[in-house]
């Protein structure tokens, strides 16, 4: 199967959440802009997700967008969960560092604004605004799932 991806997209699109595949675990690394992520540990899903019993079919909203403004305050709230084994992660991923999903994890990730080039417009801006104009910036990552000693058993299942 797939293993291995360049993902391209622009400012603000993103994957809604999920697990990866077949217990592998992943690592992403920025290229072109920053990514936020979520996480949710094994057997917590986030709010509004719900998974079967077997984990083969998942029913949740369509998109990060979506779930961003129906569930972000019952997240918020997951924030502050008093078992700590229960809360949800956060991290913001720039350029040059790489990121560790572990297997098991829901997560999804938001391609944030960033300060990547910016596309001049044809036409040349007014004196009072010389700045070029920004318009949808792309972020860039390598992303590749992968199986190691530490995950073996559950992939082999």
């Amino acid at each position: 199967p797939d293993h291995k991806w360049l993902i391209v997209g622009p400012s603000r699109s993103g994957s809604a959440f999920h697990i990866d595949p077949n217990a592998t675990h992943a690592w992403n690394a920025p290229i072109r802009g920053s990514k936020r992520w979520i996480f949710y540990p094994p057997g917590v899903a986030p709010p509004g997700v719900l998974p079967s019993a077997d984990g083969e079919d998942v029913i949740m909203p369509l998109s990060l967008g979506e779930w961003m403004l129906s569930f972000w305050s019952a997240h918020v709230k997951e924030r502050r969960n008093v078992d700590a084994g229960r809360r949800p992660l956060e991290a913001t991923v720039q350029p040059g560092e790489m990121l560790f999903v572990p297997h098991g994890w829901w997560h999804s990730v938001l391609n944030l604004e960033n300060d990547a080039p910016s596309v001049t417009p044809v036409t040349t801006p007014p004196a009072s605004n010389p700045k070029p104009i920004k318009y949808n910036s792309v972020s860039v990552a390598l992303t590749q799932n992968y199986v190691s000693a530490s995950n073996l058993s559950d992939v082999l299942r």
